[in-house]
C-alpha cells in the first residue's frame, strides 16, 4: 500500500513539475512555417492543387531550411512540382486589416508535366501570407520575376502568380517579443 501511494504522489509531483516547466517555456524562438493545404485560384474558386511545405531558419544540424511540393488538382496544367529551398525570410507585414505573418523562401522548382520526362526547372521564389483577419483567406505569391535592382518582383503580370489558401493547414509562426 505504502509503494501504491508512493508512486500516486510521483506521478502528481512529475505531473505538476512538468506543467511548470512547460508554462515556463521559452516563447517560439525561431519563425517557421508549416503548410499542407489546398491551392485556390485568385478567385478562390477553383482548386489548382495541394501544397506541402516546411521553412525554418536553418541551423548547423539542419543546414537545408525547408521542403516544398505541388500535387496538381486533377486536370491542372502542372501535374507536379518539386522545389529546392534555397534561402528563406520571415517578416510581420502591418499592410493589411490587421497585419499578416509572412514566410518566404526562394530556390529552384522543377515542374513535371503529364508527359513523363517533360520536365521545366527555374528559379523562383514564393511568399506564404498568412493574413491575421480570419475573415479573410490567407495567400501565396509565386514568382520568376527579378527588379532591375536583382530583388524578387511578386508584381510582375505573366511572372507572378497570386493565389488563396484553401481547406488544410497553414501557419506562420514568427518569435514573440519577450
Amino acid at each position: 500500500m505504502r509503494r501504491l501511494v508512493a508512486l500516486a504522489c510521483a506521478v502528481v509531483l512529475i505531473g505538476s513539475l512538468a506543467g511548470s516547466a512547460a508554462g515556463a517555456a521559452p516563447p517560439n524562438a525561431r519563425p517557421l512555417f508549416v503548410g499542407d493545404f489546398e491551392l485556390l485560384t485568385d478567385d478562390g474558386l477553383t482548386v489548382a492543387g495541394r501544397i506541402s511545405a516546411q521553412l525554418f531558419v536553418p541551423t548547423e544540424k539542419r543546414l537545408v531550411p525547408g521542403a516544398y511540393e505541388f500535387h496538381g488538382a486533377p486536370g491542372w496544367v502542372v501535374p507536379e512540382s518539386r522545389a529546392v529551398v534555397g534561402s528563406v525570410g520571415y517578416w510581420f507585414d502591418p499592410g493589411n486589416e490587421g497585419g499578416s505573418n509572412v514566410a518566404y523562401f526562394d530556390g529552384a522548382e522543377c515542374l513535371y508535366f503529364a508527359d513523363p520526362g517533360s520536365v521545366d526547372c527555374r528559379p523562383f521564389a514564393v511568399m506564404f501570407v498568412d493574413v491575421l483577419d480570419p475573415a479573410l483567406l490567407d495567400q501565396v505569391a509565386v514568382t520568376t520575376a527579378r527588379n532591375e535592382t536583382g530583388e524578387w518582383d511578386f508584381g510582375i503580370e505573366g511572372a507572378s502568380s497570386w493565389w488563396k489558401v484553401g481547406r488544410g493547414a497553414f501557419v506562420v509562426s514568427l518569435p514573440r517579443e519577450s
